[in-house]
């Protein structure tokens, strides 16, 4: 599902029709936020019903790591376009300049992970 910022669309590192991410994006993404990618991506996979049981701070927590996920991949695709832009710079847009194209959640655990 493709990302549409400010009316140019970037495909998502999600789409089936594009790789993921490659060793150097994981480094580049490692070194933004200090930590390893499991440690950013830990507990999207998460079934409703267990993300059910878990405790408010536990959701929390998976609730940050998945509008991460989702930041990181807009920070991918701008890259991956052309654009030099640092994270911050990439996810500096307005709410209403930003439209995920497909009613599907980008973080669906049927998506392949970001690091394959």
């Amino acid at each position: 599902m493709p990302f549409i910022i400010n009316g140019k669309t970037y495909p998502s590192i999600n789409d089936a029709n594009v790789k993921g991410l490659t060793m150097a994006e994981q480094m580049m993404i490692e070194r933004e936020f200090k930590k390893p990618l499991e440690k950013i991506f830990a507990g999207l996979d998460i079934s409703d019903k267990a993300f059910k049981s878990l405790s408010e701070d536990k959701q929390n927590e998976i609730i940050l790591n998945q509008r991460t996920a989702t930041f990181i991949a807009i920070w991918v695709a701008r890259v991956r376009s052309g654009e030099k832009l640092s994270f911050l710079e990439a996810i500096d847009i307005e709410l209403d300049g930003i439209e995920i194209v497909d009613d599907a959640d980008p973080l669906d655990s049927t998506t392949p992970p970001l690091n394959e």
